[in-house]
């Protein structure tokens, strides 16, 4: 193909386009009657979705695994080693016996006090983002946004631990240590009472309450056992996609473990998406399904009234494939025009949409990815060209002489 005789091509068909614009422009007003409503339902889907699984995956508690109850099982210490090793963790830490780990806090700069659980933390905890607490001293702790909230607590204050203890003579000892609030958890990443202490301080708490020596706390006794095994974890999942299968593990023999997590909640997002998807599918083909038939109808009838003047265009010159080319090149400009038309009609639906709506503050209602616009576009050109080149291999084989003696 020359290119002068392809541009002459083009521009004879948007001079035919021009000519006939009522008919050029319904062409193209149906085309996006059709694709503009199917881009904004896949704007609509994928901003939902988006939502949805971007809620979920923003949720750390969406992710964490816990045991239903302590005592199912003893972990050895090489245990989390190996468990931290899985491709499927994020985080995985060791735990005492829940009596052990309950505290009274007391907050001086405000005079309030909470009996809270102590947590481990440490590199990679998703109550801390991005990269986790990893505390200085044992004298430093982190603090759960509600937590803090109550006591009114803020960053930099010292907070009093207390801890208790019965001896056998009937008596009740109680110590206390001081410590600095390092960190502060937002409440979306944590949304219990809680404070976040080193391994150090959590198993001297246990020391201390089973009578044993706690130097932390300044407390005297018996030199405590060496921890060969915890009877809990805490642990997070890598990501919501993770969940089912690290809980799958910790469920299989030999563990076989009862645990609570949010697979529901994670099985609901997927079940709904999957769901929307077959329905936005539907919805969409069936509308393209319509709109190709239509096209190729109005097509064909242009087409019929066009003969006479394509033989004309035979017998002064042109070239059998230019006259194949230009229905193919008009179609290739309304469905340009149409896919143009098409995105900005969706933009602004979609943008109606996002206000309408007002789903949350966090993301848009309507996501137009480039997939979606590719594929709607795509679509547009398949169907606007299929009938096209069709009709135009029927004008290459036209023969003028019989076309001028039949009209």
């Amino acid at each position: 193909m020359s290119g002068g005789g392809l541009r002459a091509v083009f521009r004879l068909a948007l001079k035919d386009l021009s000519h006939e614009w009522p008919v050029s422009l319904a062409v193209c007003l149906a085309i996006t009657a059709v694709a503009a409503p199917a881009l904004t339902l896949l704007a609509l889907y994928a901003g939902l979705v988006g939502n949805l699984f971007g809620a979920l995956s923003a949720d750390p508690a969406a992710r964490e695994i816990r045991l239903a109850a302590t005592g199912q099982a003893r972990f050895e210490p090489t245990w989390f080693d190996a468990v931290r090793s899985w491709p499927e963790v994020a985080f995985a830490a060791p735990t005492t016996r829940y009596a052990s780990a309950q505290i009274t806090l007391f907050a001086p700069t405000s005079g309030k006090d909470a009996t809270v659980s102590l947590v481990p933390t440490g590199s990679g905890d998703p109550a801390f983002p991005p990269k986790g607490l990893n505390l200085a001293a044992a004298d430093q702790v982190g603090v759960s946004g509600p937590l803090a909230a109550k006591l009114g607590l803020t960053l930099g204050d010292v907070v009093e631990i207390e801890a208790s203890r019965s001896h056998a003579g009937g008596g009740i000892e109680t110590a206390v240590l001081q410590a600095t609030v390092a960190r502060i958890a937002a409440d979306r990443d944590f949304a219990r009472d809680a404070l976040f202490v080193a391994r150090t301080l959590l198993i001297q708490t246990e020391d201390f309450k089973n009578g044993d020596a706690a130097p932390l706390y300044g407390a005297a006794g018996p030199a405590p056992t060496a921890r060969a095994t915890f009877p809990a974890f805490r642990m997070y999942a890598r990501d919501v996609a993770s969940v089912a299968g690290l809980a799958a593990k910790l469920e299989a023999a030999p563990l076989s473990l009862t645990l609570i997590t949010a697979r529901s909640r994670i099985d609901f997002a997927q079940d709904l998406s999957s769901r929307l998807e077959t329905l936005v599918a539907a919805i969409a083909g069936l509308g393209f399904f319509g709109i190709g038939g239509g096209l190729a109808a109005i097509q064909w009838s242009m087409a019929a009234r066009r003969r006479r003047a394509i033989a004309i265009l035979a017998l002064i010159g042109f070239r059998r494939w230019q006259l194949a080319a230009l229905p193919v090149a008009q179609a290739t400009l309304l469905a340009a025009v149409s896919a143009v038309i098409t995105i900005l009609t969706a933009l602004l639906m979609g943008r109606l949409l996002d206000v309408a709506l007002a789903l949350d503050s966090d993301g848009a209602s309507t996501q137009l990815e480039a997939s979606a616009v590719t594929a709607v576009v795509g679509a547009i050109l398949l169907l606007s060209l299929a009938p096209a080149i069709w009709i135009g291999i029927g004008y290459s084989r036209l023969e003028p002489s019989n076309e001028i003696r039949e009209t």
